[in-house]
């Protein structure tokens, strides 16, 4: 039986799921295979960490699959017994009710009472100490980012209408929606043991031994995880090259070799593809009566560079046209209900940019400005949200890496099966 052992917490932006910290018993007793600032990590928790991300992610019990698996479990291990003394030089503690709160909520998601859920972990080769440690690393790490990093990933207004903007004026590209599996590489000669387990959680998706959500909860070192490694819709344009490169000809459910990146192997899941068209756009209406001057509307053309500038031109014209204005922002419309004369004045435009002025008929000047979603809609709220992760991820990565190199950490052996 596969358990989901992911806890989600929601802060405004996903945060990464740690993976938990076994109890670590008498070391003496046991055979040490690393010491993280002179605590040890045993064996015993290795194996039982092993057990318990095999039984998470549903793949079977081999020799072969314990083998991939034991290094990149080991290296969670040693950074989690870093995240937790993190958490503890920023005096951030954990009570028991909230440990016992968050095994609760992982049992009900697993249709059982927690009583249930630890007598069947237990009966699976995984002591209920060993969920309960880990949930509490988990929601120490959730602490510690939400406190130290979370107001770090700050996006500006303009980021976003950048973000949005760029997508207006490349529409009909090809987007992806993605899914990631990324697994940190620290030092080069850790390379050639991250990409088999890479190739080993490739080939369990695959073929269909385990789902590529349960592997990238259980597994994955992005933000994403606790997700299941949504991404989600990513137009070719904000894809790097290699992403870009190792997606084509790609078919819905391939999932990618693994990928070299920055810091580390990536796996991706191309769930879908499509060419990207918005049904519905946002517009601002610009306009002049008839004795204005086509050098007054010039010279006022050319200092609207951006939506927000087009926006405010528009809202005071308005005030001054009165009860029925014709310059306005006209917000979200379905393109099917545009004139076909509107639908022409767009066609070219890039977003922000005015459009050509038009005379009409009734004397009246008209301009066009093709935006993005206005701040405080869905779009926009969503646009915000994957600029805060794509930050939020790489905040947390390198500070890992930094809090890495400061410790004092012995590798002195892996287990043997």
């Amino acid at each position: 039986m596969r358990f989901l052992f992911f806890l989600v917490l929601v802060v405004g932006v996903a945060l990464p799921t740690a993976l938990g910290l076994p109890a670590v018993g008498v070391a003496s007793a046991q055979s040490v295979v690393a010491v993280v600032n002179d605590l040890p990590i045993t064996e015993q928790d290795l194996s039982l960490r092993v057990r318990m991300g095999i039984v998470a992610s549903g793949l079977s019990d081999t020799p072969a699959v314990r083998a991939d698996l034991q290094r990149r479990v080991l290296e969670q291990l040693i950074e989690e017994r870093i995240q937790k003394e993190t958490a503890q030089d920023l005096g951030i503690t954990i009570l028991p009710q909230q440990v016992n709160g968050a095994l609760t909520e992982i049992a009900r998601r697993n249709q059982l009472s927690a009583e249930a859920f630890t007598l069947q972990l237990e009966s699976q080769g995984v002591p209920a100490q060993i969920l309960r440690d880990s949930l509490e690393v988990q929601l120490l790490w959730n602490e510690v980012i939400r406190q130290r990093y979370v107001p770090e990933a700050t996006v500006s207004e303009s980021s976003v209408e950048e973000y949005l903007s760029r997508a207006l004026n490349e529409e009909n590209e090809p987007a992806y929606w993605l899914a990631e599996i990324f697994l940190p590489v620290v030092s080069p000669s850790d390379l050639p043991e991250a990409r088999q387990a890479a190739e080993r959680l490739r080939s369990s998706a695959l073929s269909g031994e385990a789902t590529f959500d349960d592997l990238a909860r259980q597994f994955s070192s992005s933000v994403t995880a606790s997700v299941g490694g949504e991404i989600g819709w990513v137009r070719e344009s904000n894809l790097s090259p290699a992403r870009h490169a190792a997606l084509q000809g790609l078919f819905a459910g391939d999932i990618t070799e693994p990928l070299r990146e920055r810091n580390g192997l990536s796996l991706l899941l191309l769930r879908e593809s499509r060419r990207e068209e918005a049904k519905t756009i946002h517009l601002v209406r610009l306009a002049w009566t008839v004795n204005v001057e086509e050098e007054e509307i010039n010279e006022a053309l050319s200092k609207i560079h951006n939506c927000r500038a087009a926006r405010n031109f528009a809202a005071r014209q308005a005030e001054q046209e009165g009860t029925s204005p014709l310059s306005a922002n006209l917000g979200a419309i379905r393109r099917a209900d545009l004139s076909t004369n509107i639908q022409a004045a767009i066609r070219d435009a890039t977003a922000g940019v005015p459009t050509l002025p038009a005379r009409q008929q009734d004397g009246t000047t008209l301009a066009y400005v093709l935006c993005p979603p206005d701040k405080g809609s869905a779009e926009w709220q969503a646009a915000h949200n994957t600029l805060v992760n794509e930050q939020l991820n790489s905040i947390v990565r390198n500070a890992l890496r930094r809090l890495r190199r400061v410790a004092q950490i012995s590798i002195r052996e892996t287990a043997s099966e």
